[in-house]
């Protein structure tokens, strides 16, 4: 979902209803035919660590990859 936060900032919000279910924030830009993501926004998901296969305990054991 797209949506404006309070202070303007475009932003999107993925939903993950299985393992470790969590929304995962990210600021987005507008493109004009297209929206970008800027970045992850962990300081508002609530999570320590940015999204990433490599990171535990986000990773069930049946999907990690070697880094």
């Amino acid at each position: 979902m797209l949506f404006r936060a309070f202070d303007g900032r475009l932003m999107m919000v993925l939903h993950r209803p299985f393992t470790f279910a969590l929304g995962k924030l990210y600021e987005m830009k507008d493109a004009g035919d297209r929206v970008e993501v800027v970045r992850e926004a962990t300081e508002l998901d609530l999570e320590a660590y940015p999204t990433h296969p490599c990171i535990q305990p986000h990773t069930p054991t049946e999907r990690k990859v070697d880094c």
